[in-house]
């Protein structure tokens, strides 16, 4: 009888993770609610799976993935999203085909922490004591760009299968691609060119914005000494981490196309994992004035027309959307913002502060600030944050998941695998993203066959005749690793509640 093991949290840095722990239970419903239908409680009182033998993570009757993710910090709702999603995909499976082949599946917790991930990653190489080889077949569905960027040389040299992570970082899209890295979802850049040509050519109440009234908030590395850099778009390559690189590309591929520079291209950025983004709303207004190097158009009269393209998560996101709100409403009322004195408000001509007392501020950003962002708004006043009476422009969000309480066939099978994994949980992005993953790796999985190895797992996901229905079609060829390149669009609506936004779902790079 093989005991199974839950894999116990790394919270802090420095901390070595407790691994392989055998996990006690009362009743084998708590057994397979954690792993799975085949899972058992044994009469020792811990549970069990049969007499199975496991050679890096696969045996005859099951197959163990695990998530290298945040699920306890400050990003635990995109690394605990992507965990409850794919555990509701693979449970699906096991209950309905209780006699296949099992899908089991850990997290381990990162913090968002790259040193952390790499740690956890080394665990999982070293095995559980027991079985031959590591303890688990493949990383599945795990979380962060810095965190998956640090793993990735050590993902590369042991040929580990990294599956359906959310990420949608550079790194992660080599080409050739990395042969043991597959994406289920579309690119940072993708989404990122997708809301700067939605600025530029799109916005639903203004025809065209300016390039140089586009303004950039994005992630920079934990590493920093501040916490926010501002006009970096000329370093933007040396001084954002992954996550913010990846998505800054996507926005100046489209101000490149409109004419535009890096080196003209107003940037800030926040420390990760800080919520201190003091410093570049400060800019923002700064910036707006014509108090910096960069300066938008203001001209002397017709709509000013500004654009915010935002790359961040939504503990940074919250802050920075709600001080340029508060610094838009200074204006009107005739005071200075955030980040400009009285002096030099004084020194404003009157012009410009008439012109951007009636701006029109559209507020864009990337999918990772998920599915908090709208809930953070939504506590903090959802009059005040999102769209309101007075008509001002709601928060708008690329996705790259169909809207998770639409009609689409995915969505409808989500919602379903959801409700019977935690009836608690509610539908959103992220959890979605995660059952994507779980689902398409459940159906590469079962493609392959019983000989399921490395190579014939590669072999499988990169065959053309491959390929999996999720509410869109995911496939995978030699040249190619990214399952999807679809961008969706939402908007945060009256009440800070996400709306399915057709017209973004064109937002795809031409």
């Amino acid at each position: 009888m093989q005991r199974l093991n839950l894999l116990l949290p790394v919270l802090a840095l420095g901390c070595s993770p407790t691994l392989f722990q055998p996990t006690p239970c009362e009743s084998s419903d708590q057994c397979a609610n954690v792993f799975g239908a085949g899972a058992t409680c044994d009469v020792d009182g811990y549970c069990a799976l049969g007499n199975e033998d496991f050679v890096d993570g696969v045996s005859a009757g099951a197959v163990r993935t695990v998530g290298i993710a945040d699920v306890t910090g400050s990003l635990q709702d995109l690394g605990g999203g992507m965990r409850d999603g794919v555990l509701a995909a693979l449970q699906a499976h096991n209950r309905d085909n209780p006699s296949a082949r099992q899908f089991l599946h850990d997290t381990l917790d990162d913090a968002y922490d790259p040193q952390i991930s790499v740690s956890n990653l080394r665990s999982v190489l070293d095995g559980d004591g027991v079985n031959e080889g590591r303890s688990h077949f493949a990383v599945l569905g795990g979380m962060g760009s810095p965190t998956t960027s640090a793993m990735l040389p050590v993902i590369n040299s042991n040929q580990v299968p990294l599956f359906g992570t959310y990420s949608g970082a550079e790194h992660l899209r080599a080409t050739p691609p990395d042969r043991v890295v597959f994406n289920t979802r579309a690119s940072y850049r993708l989404e990122g060119e997708a809301i700067g040509r939605y600025l530029l050519h799109r916005t639903p109440v203004v025809t065209q914005i300016a390039p140089d009234n586009v303004f950039v908030f994005a992630q920079s590395a934990l590493t920093i000494e501040t916490n926010g850099l501002t006009d970096i778009g000329a370093t933007a390559e040396d001084d954002l981490d992954p996550y913010g690189l990846s998505g800054f590309l996507g926005i100046r591929d489209a101000l490149r196309e409109a004419g535009q520079d890096n080196a003209d291209i107003a940037l800030a950025s926040y420390r990760a994992t800080n919520t201190d983004t003091s410093i570049a709303s400060d800019y923002f207004f700064r910036w707006l004035l014509g108090l910096e190097r960069l300066k938008p158009d203001i001209p002397e009269s017709g709509q000013v027309r500004i654009g915010v393209a935002m790359v961040p998560v939504a503990s940074a996101a919250t802050p920075f959307v709600k001080e340029v709100i508060d610094g838009l409403a200074d204006i009107e009322q005739g005071k200075p913002p955030p980040g400009v004195s009285a002096q030099e408000w004084a020194d404003t001509p009157a012009t410009v502060k008439s012109q951007l007392q009636q701006a029109q501020v559209v507020i864009t950003s990337i999918s990772p600030v998920g599915d908090q962002l709208a809930a953070n708004l939504r506590n903090s006043n959802a009059a005040k944050y999102c769209q309101g009476a007075d008509g001002r422009q709601p928060v708008i969000v690329s996705q790259v998941v169909p809207f998770p309480t639409g009609g689409s066939a995915g969505a409808v099978q989500y919602r379903q695998d959801l409700e019977a994994y935690d009836p608690n949980l509610d539908p959103g992005f992220v959890s979605f993203e995660g059952w994507i993953a779980g689902r398409a790796w459940v159906e590469a999985v079962l493609a392959t066959g019983d000989d399921l190895s490395v190579d014939t797992l590669v072999a499988t996901l990169e065959d053309p005749s491959f390929s999996v229905n999720v509410g869109e079609v995911l496939s995978f060829s030699p040249d190619d690793h990214d399952g999807s390149d679809s961008v969706y669009g939402s908007i945060i609506d009256v009440g800070c509640t996400y709306v399915d936004y057709s017209r973004l779902n064109d937002l795809n790079p031409q």
